[in-house]
């Protein structure tokens, strides 16, 4: 059968190519090329960018976990979802017998908040961000060894919140949601992240990062508290939480 000239020069991309002229023909590779490139300079741009720190971001570094309770206090931080990287809770309640009692009658009761917010410690801090409204949720980073050693510890203890593979733990107890995980995904609008020194006595900062992933853009306030008052913290962890710090910032200044 014999078969149109034209539509064989249709079909075929080189039989087009070699129907115009040499220089239309550079041109179109020219163009094509840019294409090209510009193709993979946006692929590339979408996966650094949602690693960034935006620039209205405030990265905050503090000494104390007083001074992380006035840095969010500051930022008017209310009812937020509280990322927190670090190897220590700090969620023991504060003791009560710090409440001041005072005698004589009528009872006058004690203003609780202002209690709780006087007697923060490295111990208590997260407490009193919940206790308090700072808080309405926590989600825990731990590197990856201390969250083995965790569930290890949890799974022969018979604890009922840890999940089939590893990977997260969840406890629920009084009324406030905590979760302990390895990595981070999508976080809410309202979310502040908070990277506590103690991380680094077996974290990274790039592991840390890796941990945070895309989310690391998403965060209205960054808080690196280098938990001066922290007792039995070695000096290595207050380096990798400076090494964090500058990271941040420098991601936040592209």
């Amino acid at each position: 059968m014999e078969v149109d000239h034209d539509v064989r020069s249709a079909a075929s991309p080189t039989s087009a190519l070699s129907g115009m002229g040499l220089r239309q023909a550079a041109i179109l590779s020219a163009i094509m090329v840019l294409a090209l490139g510009a193709t993979i300079a946006l692929v590339g741009s979408v996966g650094t960018s949602s690693r960034r720190v935006p620039s209205h971001t405030a990265v905050v570094v503090v000494d104390n976990a007083g001074q992380l309770l006035r840095a969010w206090d500051t930022a008017q931080v209310h009812g937020a979802a509280l990322v927190d990287a670090t190897r220590d809770f700090g969620y023991l309640p504060v003791d009560e017998r710090a409440i001041p009692r005072v005698p004589g009658w009528p009872v006058q009761s004690a203003d609780l908040p202002s209690v709780w917010r006087d007697s923060v410690t490295p111990t208590n801090v997260v407490w009193v961000a919940a206790k308090t409204g700072i808080a309405r949720s926590v989600l825990y980073v731990l590197p990856a060894t201390d969250l083995q050693e965790r569930v290890r510890t949890g799974r022969e203890q018979g604890f009922p919140g840890i999940a089939a593979d590893g990977g997260s733990i969840i406890a629920n107890d009084e009324g406030y949601l905590r979760t302990i995980d390895d990595s981070v995904g999508r976080v809410p609008a309202a979310a502040v992240l908070n990277v506590d020194a103690s991380y680094f006595v077996d974290g990274t900062p790039e592991e840390l990062l890796s941990q945070l992933g895309t989310s690391i853009g998403a965060y209205r306030l960054i808080t690196i508290n280098r938990a001066v008052d922290a007792t039995g913290l070695p000096a290595s962890a207050r380096v990798g939480a400076d090494k964090m710090a500058a990271v941040l910032r420098e991601r936040a200044a592209r």
